[in-house]
Protein backbone atom coordinates (compact mmCIF):
# COMPACT_ATOMS: atom_id res chain seq x y z
CA UNK A 1 0.00 0.00 0.00
CA UNK A 2 1.52 3.36 -1.07
CA UNK A 3 0.51 5.25 2.09
CA UNK A 4 -0.57 4.59 5.64
CA UNK A 5 -3.08 7.44 5.98
CA UNK A 6 -6.25 7.67 3.94
CA UNK A 7 -9.27 9.92 3.74
CA UNK A 8 -12.63 8.41 4.64
CA UNK A 9 -14.04 6.67 1.57
CA UNK A 10 -10.67 6.35 -0.20
CA UNK A 11 -9.60 3.06 -1.75
CA UNK A 12 -7.07 1.06 0.27
CA UNK A 13 -5.03 -1.35 -1.86
CA UNK A 14 -3.11 -4.09 -0.05
CA UNK A 15 -0.11 -5.87 -1.55
CA UNK A 16 0.07 -9.51 -0.43
CA UNK A 17 3.22 -11.58 -0.98
CA UNK A 18 3.17 -15.35 -0.35
CA UNK A 19 6.43 -17.31 -0.52
CA UNK A 20 6.66 -21.10 -0.76
CA UNK A 21 9.25 -22.10 1.84
CA UNK A 22 8.74 -25.85 1.33
CA UNK A 23 10.65 -28.25 -0.91
CA UNK A 24 7.69 -29.06 -3.17
CA UNK A 25 5.38 -27.16 -5.47
CA UNK A 26 2.27 -25.68 -3.91
CA UNK A 27 -1.00 -25.31 -5.87
CA UNK A 28 -2.88 -22.13 -5.00
CA UNK A 29 -6.46 -21.60 -6.24
CA UNK A 30 -7.05 -17.97 -7.17
CA UNK A 31 -10.38 -16.14 -7.13
CA UNK A 32 -10.24 -13.31 -9.64
CA UNK A 33 -13.28 -11.11 -8.92
CA UNK A 34 -11.86 -9.45 -6.84
CA UNK A 35 -8.43 -11.17 -6.67
CA UNK A 36 -8.15 -13.36 -3.58
CA UNK A 37 -5.90 -16.35 -2.88
CA UNK A 38 -8.26 -19.05 -1.62
CA UNK A 39 -7.10 -20.07 1.84
CA UNK A 40 -5.60 -16.65 2.58
CA UNK A 41 -7.66 -14.50 4.91
CA UNK A 42 -7.38 -11.08 6.47
CA UNK A 43 -7.96 -10.20 10.11
CA UNK A 44 -8.80 -6.52 10.50
CA UNK A 45 -9.42 -4.65 13.76
CA UNK A 46 -10.07 -0.99 14.46
CA UNK A 47 -9.28 1.24 17.44
CA UNK A 48 -9.53 4.89 18.38
CA UNK A 49 -12.97 5.55 16.87
CA UNK A 50 -15.27 4.46 19.68
CA UNK A 51 -15.96 1.29 17.69
CA UNK A 52 -13.04 -0.87 18.80
CA UNK A 53 -12.84 -4.49 17.73
CA UNK A 54 -13.40 -6.48 14.57
CA UNK A 55 -14.42 -4.57 11.44
CA UNK A 56 -17.68 -5.43 9.67
CA UNK A 57 -17.25 -7.56 6.56
CA UNK A 58 -18.77 -6.79 3.15
CA UNK A 59 -21.33 -9.20 1.62
CA UNK A 60 -18.60 -10.47 -0.73
CA UNK A 61 -16.33 -11.51 2.14
CA UNK A 62 -19.29 -13.10 3.93
CA UNK A 63 -19.87 -15.18 0.81
CA UNK A 64 -16.21 -16.18 0.49
CA UNK A 65 -15.95 -17.26 4.13
CA UNK A 66 -19.21 -19.17 3.86
CA UNK A 67 -17.95 -20.91 0.73
CA UNK A 68 -14.69 -21.97 2.38
CA UNK A 69 -16.40 -23.04 5.62
CA UNK A 70 -14.56 -20.53 7.79
CA UNK A 71 -17.59 -18.78 9.28
CA UNK A 72 -17.86 -18.99 13.05
CA UNK A 73 -21.17 -20.12 14.57
CA UNK A 74 -22.14 -16.48 15.17
CA UNK A 75 -21.13 -15.47 11.64
CA UNK A 76 -23.10 -18.38 10.13
CA UNK A 77 -26.23 -17.20 11.95
CA UNK A 78 -25.77 -13.65 10.64
CA UNK A 79 -25.10 -14.89 7.10
CA UNK A 80 -28.24 -17.03 7.23
CA UNK A 81 -30.38 -14.14 8.46
CA UNK A 82 -28.98 -11.82 5.78
CA UNK A 83 -29.44 -14.48 3.08
CA UNK A 84 -25.80 -14.13 2.00
CA UNK A 85 -24.78 -16.85 -0.43
CA UNK A 86 -21.47 -17.54 -2.18
CA UNK A 87 -22.82 -16.94 -5.66
CA UNK A 88 -20.81 -17.90 -8.74
CA UNK A 89 -17.05 -17.63 -8.41
CA UNK A 90 -14.75 -17.40 -11.42
CA UNK A 91 -11.18 -18.32 -10.60
CA UNK A 92 -8.17 -20.39 -11.64
CA UNK A 93 -5.07 -21.89 -10.08
CA UNK A 94 -1.43 -20.96 -9.89
CA UNK A 95 1.42 -23.27 -8.87
CA UNK A 96 4.07 -21.87 -6.56
CA UNK A 97 7.48 -23.51 -6.97
CA UNK A 98 9.84 -23.92 -3.98
CA UNK A 99 11.28 -20.53 -3.08
CA UNK A 100 8.93 -18.70 -5.43
CA UNK A 101 6.90 -15.68 -4.28
CA UNK A 102 3.54 -14.62 -5.64
CA UNK A 103 2.21 -11.08 -5.28
CA UNK A 104 -1.35 -9.94 -5.65
CA UNK A 105 -3.22 -6.78 -4.81
CA UNK A 106 -6.47 -6.80 -2.86
CA UNK A 107 -8.79 -3.83 -2.54
CA UNK A 108 -9.59 -3.86 1.16
CA UNK A 109 -12.81 -1.92 0.52
CA UNK A 110 -14.17 -4.99 -1.28
CA UNK A 111 -13.69 -7.07 1.85
CA UNK A 112 -14.37 -4.78 4.81
CA UNK A 113 -16.39 -1.65 5.56
CA UNK A 114 -13.56 0.73 6.36
CA UNK A 115 -15.14 4.18 5.98
CA UNK A 116 -15.21 4.81 9.75
CA UNK A 117 -12.28 6.98 10.93
CA UNK A 118 -9.78 5.28 13.24
CA UNK A 119 -6.59 3.23 13.38
CA UNK A 120 -6.75 -0.15 11.66
CA UNK A 121 -4.51 -3.18 12.17
CA UNK A 122 -4.39 -5.78 9.41
CA UNK A 123 -2.86 -9.24 9.32
CA UNK A 124 -3.02 -11.88 6.59
CA UNK A 125 -3.27 -15.57 7.53
CA UNK A 126 -2.70 -18.36 5.02
CA UNK A 127 -4.35 -21.64 5.99
CA UNK A 128 -3.56 -23.57 2.83
CA UNK A 129 -6.12 -25.29 0.61
CA UNK A 130 -6.52 -29.01 -0.05
CA UNK A 131 -3.50 -29.96 2.07
CA UNK A 132 -4.13 -27.60 4.97
CA UNK A 133 -1.06 -26.27 6.73
CA UNK A 134 -0.45 -27.75 10.16
CA UNK A 135 0.41 -24.26 11.40
CA UNK A 136 -1.20 -21.36 9.50
CA UNK A 137 1.29 -18.85 8.10
CA UNK A 138 0.81 -15.37 9.56
CA UNK A 139 1.99 -12.13 8.02
CA UNK A 140 3.33 -8.99 9.62
CA UNK A 141 0.79 -6.56 11.10
CA UNK A 142 0.05 -3.58 8.87
CA UNK A 143 -1.25 -0.43 10.55
CA UNK A 144 -3.04 2.35 8.67
CA UNK A 145 -5.26 5.29 9.60
CA UNK A 146 -8.57 6.43 8.14
CA UNK A 147 -8.95 10.16 8.72
CA UNK A 148 -12.29 11.91 9.20
CA UNK A 149 -13.72 13.27 5.95
CA UNK A 150 -12.71 16.85 5.12
CA UNK A 151 -15.13 19.69 5.75
CA UNK A 152 -17.46 20.03 2.75
CA UNK A 153 -17.10 23.05 0.50
CA UNK A 154 -20.85 23.26 -0.08
CA UNK A 155 -24.06 23.03 1.91
CA UNK A 156 -27.51 22.12 0.59
CA UNK A 157 -30.90 23.35 1.73
CA UNK A 158 -34.28 22.16 0.48
CA UNK A 159 -37.81 23.43 1.05
CA UNK A 160 -41.22 23.08 -0.55
CA UNK A 161 -42.12 25.82 -3.04
CA UNK A 162 -45.35 26.65 -1.22
CA UNK A 163 -43.89 26.33 2.27
CA UNK A 164 -46.58 23.75 3.11
CA UNK A 165 -45.64 20.38 4.59
CA UNK A 166 -49.07 18.71 4.28
CA UNK A 167 -50.43 17.58 0.91
CA UNK A 168 -53.34 15.62 -0.45
CA UNK A 169 -52.70 12.30 -2.19
CA UNK A 170 -51.80 12.75 -5.89
CA UNK A 171 -51.06 16.47 -5.36
CA UNK A 172 -47.86 17.98 -6.80
CA UNK A 173 -45.09 18.25 -4.20
CA UNK A 174 -42.55 20.71 -5.54
CA UNK A 175 -39.14 21.03 -3.89
CA UNK A 176 -36.60 23.84 -4.27
CA UNK A 177 -32.90 23.10 -3.83
CA UNK A 178 -30.29 25.72 -2.91
CA UNK A 179 -26.57 24.90 -2.97
CA UNK A 180 -24.22 27.32 -1.17
CA UNK A 181 -20.46 27.68 -1.50
CA UNK A 182 -19.19 27.53 2.11
CA UNK A 183 -15.51 27.49 1.17
CA UNK A 184 -13.05 30.37 0.81
CA UNK A 185 -12.58 29.69 -2.90
CA UNK A 186 -14.79 29.64 -6.00
CA UNK A 187 -16.34 26.27 -6.83
CA UNK A 188 -17.80 24.87 -10.04
CA UNK A 189 -21.44 23.80 -9.84
CA UNK A 190 -23.88 22.63 -12.53
CA UNK A 191 -25.79 25.34 -14.36
CA UNK A 192 -29.49 25.23 -13.38
CA UNK A 193 -31.39 23.66 -16.26
CA UNK A 194 -34.89 24.59 -17.29
CA UNK A 195 -35.85 20.94 -16.81
CA UNK A 196 -37.04 19.85 -13.38
CA UNK A 197 -35.29 16.48 -13.67
CA UNK A 198 -32.93 16.54 -10.70
CA UNK A 199 -30.34 14.20 -12.23
CA UNK A 200 -29.45 16.89 -14.77
CA UNK A 201 -28.38 19.14 -11.92
CA UNK A 202 -26.17 16.54 -10.24
CA UNK A 203 -28.05 15.92 -7.03
CA UNK A 204 -30.21 13.02 -5.92
CA UNK A 205 -33.38 12.83 -3.85
CA UNK A 206 -33.72 10.24 -1.08
CA UNK A 207 -37.26 9.59 0.17
CA UNK A 208 -38.52 7.25 2.89
CA UNK A 209 -42.05 6.72 4.15
CA UNK A 210 -43.47 5.92 7.57
CA UNK A 211 -46.97 4.57 7.09
CA UNK A 212 -49.73 5.01 9.63
CA UNK A 213 -49.17 2.82 12.70
CA UNK A 214 -45.70 1.62 11.66
CA UNK A 215 -42.31 2.12 13.23
CA UNK A 216 -39.30 3.27 11.24
CA UNK A 217 -39.24 4.15 7.56
CA UNK A 218 -39.03 2.31 4.26
CA UNK A 219 -37.64 3.49 0.94
CA UNK A 220 -40.23 4.83 -1.49
CA UNK A 221 -40.58 3.35 -4.97
CA UNK A 222 -39.43 5.51 -7.86
CA UNK A 223 -41.76 6.19 -10.77
CA UNK A 224 -40.99 4.60 -14.12
CA UNK A 225 -39.95 7.90 -15.68
CA UNK A 226 -37.62 8.70 -12.80
CA UNK A 227 -35.96 5.26 -12.94
CA UNK A 228 -35.17 5.82 -16.62
CA UNK A 229 -33.85 9.32 -15.90
CA UNK A 230 -31.77 7.98 -13.02
CA UNK A 231 -29.96 5.59 -15.37
CA UNK A 232 -28.69 8.53 -17.38
CA UNK A 233 -27.13 10.26 -14.36
CA UNK A 234 -23.55 9.17 -15.14
CA UNK A 235 -23.92 10.19 -18.77
CA UNK A 236 -25.43 13.56 -17.87
CA UNK A 237 -22.66 14.18 -15.34
CA UNK A 238 -19.97 14.02 -18.03
CA UNK A 239 -21.61 16.59 -20.27
CA UNK A 240 -23.19 18.92 -17.72
CA UNK A 241 -22.54 22.65 -18.10
CA UNK A 242 -20.83 24.25 -15.11
CA UNK A 243 -20.81 27.74 -13.63
CA UNK A 244 -18.54 29.44 -11.10
CA UNK A 245 -20.07 30.11 -7.67
CA UNK A 246 -18.16 32.55 -5.47
CA UNK A 247 -17.60 32.05 -1.69
CA UNK A 248 -20.76 32.74 0.28
CA UNK A 249 -22.98 32.68 -2.82
CA UNK A 250 -25.80 30.22 -3.48
CA UNK A 251 -27.32 28.78 -6.61
CA UNK A 252 -30.98 27.76 -6.84
CA UNK A 253 -32.18 24.88 -8.98
CA UNK A 254 -35.47 24.43 -10.79
CA UNK A 255 -38.23 23.12 -8.54
CA UNK A 256 -38.43 19.32 -8.73
CA UNK A 257 -41.84 17.66 -8.56
CA UNK A 258 -41.44 14.87 -6.02
CA UNK A 259 -44.75 13.32 -7.10
CA UNK A 260 -43.37 12.66 -10.58
CA UNK A 261 -40.21 11.02 -9.27
CA UNK A 262 -41.56 8.91 -6.40
CA UNK A 263 -44.81 7.12 -5.60
CA UNK A 264 -46.08 9.54 -2.95
CA UNK A 265 -49.82 8.91 -3.19
CA UNK A 266 -49.86 6.55 -0.17
CA UNK A 267 -50.93 8.35 3.03
CA UNK A 268 -48.17 8.66 5.58
CA UNK A 269 -45.19 10.72 6.65
CA UNK A 270 -42.38 11.17 4.09
CA UNK A 271 -38.82 12.13 5.03
CA UNK A 272 -37.04 13.85 2.15
CA UNK A 273 -33.44 14.95 1.72
CA UNK A 274 -31.02 15.58 -1.13
CA UNK A 275 -27.50 14.23 -1.63
CA UNK A 276 -24.75 15.61 -3.85
CA UNK A 277 -21.06 14.83 -4.25
CA UNK A 278 -18.93 17.76 -3.12
CA UNK A 279 -17.07 19.10 -6.20
CA UNK A 280 -13.94 19.81 -4.11
CA UNK A 281 -13.68 17.08 -1.46
CA UNK A 282 -15.60 14.45 -3.49
CA UNK A 283 -17.44 13.44 -0.31
CA UNK A 284 -21.23 13.04 -0.34
CA UNK A 285 -23.02 16.03 1.19
CA UNK A 286 -26.54 15.69 2.59
CA UNK A 287 -29.13 18.45 2.84
CA UNK A 288 -31.52 19.14 5.66
CA UNK A 289 -34.43 16.70 5.97
CA UNK A 290 -38.01 17.87 5.55
CA UNK A 291 -40.98 15.81 6.76
CA UNK A 292 -44.03 15.86 4.54
CA UNK A 293 -47.47 14.50 5.41
CA UNK A 294 -49.65 13.00 2.68
CA UNK A 295 -53.32 12.54 3.59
Amino acid sequence: MPGTTYAAGAEVDIDVAITNLSDSAMPMPLETTPPVIVGCEFVLTRSGSGLEGAVEMTPYLWAMKRLTGRLSEKERAIAFNQNISPGILHGGEVELSPGQTIHYTALLNDLYKIATPGTYNLRAIYYGTVDALEVPARSNVLTFVINPPPSPSISIKIATVSGALTFKAFADIEILTDVRNDSAHPVMLPVPESSSEEAENGYRFVVSRKTMGSNGGSSVEKTGDYRINDQWEDYNHKYRKLTIVQPGQSIRYQAANLSKMFVTNVPGSYAVHVEKVDPVTHVAVQSNTINIEVR
